[in-house]
């Protein structure tokens, strides 16, 4: 009888911790137990951007949803490694439908600025960061519905 009161236990916090990232709006770099990258979410939420931190979607990648704000990416980790934050890492993302990214090349939305929103029909997706000057520059940013991207 504990076997089955020790999974109910497990089955409740695994509920109660989801549900608890979605009301905050975060889902943090990924990784299971065994150190891979779990697969990204497919469908990707409308209300949602995913980063990754290599081109073309792939290593670590965390999600923001909707009215999401970081001014210092310095304060999000990679999860299979403390010491290594998200600060400049960013090489490639997925825009949900009804969203748009602003992100900024220093903390606290200082610096060279940029956006990309989707068609609010389809989500974007841009494989690299490379050709747009992007890539492991972002430092802070800010998610909002895709008709109100933020303007400063």
């Amino acid at each position: 009888m504990l076997y089955k009161h020790s999974w109910s236990f497990l089955l409740s916090f695994g509920l109660i911790l989801t549900a608890a990232l979605l009301v905050t709006g975060a889902a943090g770099p990924k990784t299971n137990t065994a150190g891979e990258i779990p697969p990204v979410p497919d469908p990707i939420p409308d209300n949602a951007v995913i980063f990754f931190e290599d081109i073309n979607y792939g290593g670590h990648w965390f999600m923001y949803y909707n009215d999401r704000d970081n001014n210092d990416l310095r304060a999000i980790y990679v999860e299979t490694d403390p010491k290594v934050n998200w600060n400049d890492r960013i090489s490639s993302l997925k825009v949900g439908k009804n969203v748009c990214v602003t992100f900024w090349q220093d903390i606290k939305y200082v610096g060279n600025k940029g956006s990309y929103a989707a068609t609010g029909t389809s989500l974007m997706s841009v494989s690299s960061l490379v050709g747009p000057g992007w890539n492991d520059k972002i430092s802070s940013l800010k998610i909002r519905l895709r008709d109100n991207c933020a303007k400063s």
